[in-house]
Formats: structure tokens, C-alpha cells, sequence
């Protein structure tokens, strides 16, 4: 509970079960000990704001005023709401159509798939520079893990490639799965000297710069596929991996005691 909640609502009896007078707000005098508290959200309202221009007078001169940089149209929708229906679609995968009918459930804004499609880029312009420092930060780390998968961007096969540590992940999208994708200027690894984490895929054992070690989850999974087909050494092997992750504090170990 919390000592100062937003709103209070004082109940009181609705009459006098001796005389049966009705009591009123008023009447109330004390303040019995017991209190509940509900947590609810606010009624979703939208604020708007209007900027306006002023002319000062002064020395035979009007000065007139400047709008901010980010207020450039004659109407327009906000930071917050902008930043709202990225974080949705981006970070929790709504798609347009939800949000936009969201937007409207919620605040009857009519915002529709353009606008929002409008916001992400913006975003994706404004966020260049943290881009950077999170692939020069890869770039730099001792360990990092790296795949890919297949996805469909505008109708059309796509790879979806991925390199990450305990601190950062970099992503980017490519037409290529193999080689031409991981030597681009988009790829992480082709600057990359620590150890490179990663599955048997060939084209990542073509960059000498980098140590390889092969990911434990994707052994894990080939070793399901032999033990199902009862290969007894699979299993050992699988229970051996396993023992050496807890061992290993769940993989938490400082990286600088991991020898080759």
C-alpha cells in the first residue's frame, strides 16, 4: 500500500438503523482503521499541445518567435506516441493493423499503417550512431555467438543474421545466407578476433581471424537426433555437455580462464 494515494473514496452507512435518518458525507466524523487500495491505470486521453508564434516589438522591429525543431507540421503526433507504437510493433511484434486499431480503442486517435511504418524509420535514422557502438563493441568482446535464420521481408527470402553477447546484440538482414553476407560491411565478424561462437555452418570456419568454438545448444540438438536413434555414446556425450555447463556456474565463468 501506499500513504498517499491519488484519489480517496470515504465509505459511509446510508442510514441510522435506530431512527432510519439518511446520513450524508457530512455526517461522517471518524475514520475507521480499515483501508483497501485498488491499482488501476488512468482513462488513456490525449494531450494536445499547440505552439504558437509571438512577435516582440522592439527598436522599430517585430521579432518574431521559431518553432522547435521537431514541431514542423501543422498538426502533427508526439515523441511519446511515436516512441509507443514503435516499442509495439518492433519490441512486442504487434503488427500495424493492432496498433493502429489499438490507438483508436484506446485514445480514438485514427493513426494509420503509413504513419506508423513513418515513426520506426525516424527511429531507425535516430538510433544509427547506438548501431555503431554496438557492432565497434562486438567487434572488440573476447567471446560473441553468431547465426542465422531465414525470414520473409516484403514477400521475399531474406536472411536474418545475429551476433551477441551477455551485454549486446547486432542485428541485420541480408539476401545472402553464406559468405557474401558475413564478409559485408554489415557483418560483425569480418573484423572479429576473439572466439567465435556458432554452429557447424562452413562459411563462418573461413574467417582465420577469428578462434571458433562450436555453440553447445546446437551439439545438444544433433545429439537429441542420434540418442532418438539409440546411440548410446550420443547419450554420454549429451550428459557430459550438461555437466560441464553446471560446472561451469551455467556458463557464467570469467572469459579470460577459457583456454584453447
Amino acid at each position: 500500500m501506499v500513504d498517499t494515494p491519488d484519489e480517496v473514496v470515504v465509505h459511509h452507512h446510508t442510514h441510522c438503523s435506530c431512527c432510519n435518518r439518511k446520513f450524508s458525507s457530512q455526517d461522517a466524523f471518524e475514520k475507521l482503521k480499515t483501508r483497501r487500495q485498488v491499482w488501476d491505470i488512468p482513462i488513456p486521453k490525449i494531450r494536445v499541445i499547440e505552439h504558437q508564434l509571438a512577435g516582440i516589438k522592439c527598436c522599430g522591429h517585430i521579432h518574431k518567435g521559431a518553432f522547435p525543431e521537431q514541431v514542423s507540421a501543422s498538426i502533427q503526433y508526439g515523441t511519446r506516441i511515436n516512441t509507443l507504437v514503435s516499442m509495439l510493433n518492433v519490441d512486442f511484434c504487434m503488427p500495424y493493423g493492432k496498433i493502429s486499431q489499438l490507438m483508436t480503442d484506446l485514445f480514438g486517435v485514427r493513426m494509420n499503417e503509413s504513419t506508423i511504418t513513418q515513426a520506426n524509420e525516424r527511429l531507425y535514422k535516430n538510433l544509427a550512431l547506438v548501431e555503431k557502438q554496438i557492432k565497434l563493441a562486438l567487434q572488440a568482446t573476447d567471446v560473441a555467438h553468431f547465426d542465422e535464420t531465414g525470414m520473409r521481408i516484403a514477400g521475399k527470402t531474406r536472411w536474418f543474421h545475429t551476433a551477441s553477447n551477455d551485454s549486446y546484440c547486432y542485428l541485420f538482414a541480408h539476401e545472402k545466407r553464406g559468405g557474401e553476407a558475413l564478409e559485408s560491411a554489415y557483418s560483425v565478424l569480418s573484423n572479429f578476433k576473439g572466439y567465435a561462437v556458432h554452429d557447424c555452418w562452413a562459411s563462418y570456419f573461413k574467417f582465420d581471424n577469428a578462434k571458433h568454438a562450436l555453440c553447445n545448444a546446437h551439439i545438444l540438438q544433433e545429439l537429441k537426433g542420434l540418442i532418438e536413434n539409440s546411440s548410446h555414446w550420443a547419450k554420454e556425450m549429451n550428459q557430459f555437455l550438461l555437466d560441464l555447463y553446471l560446472a561451469a556456474q551455467k556458463g557464467k565463468l570469467v572469459v579470460k580462464n577459457f583456454k584453447k
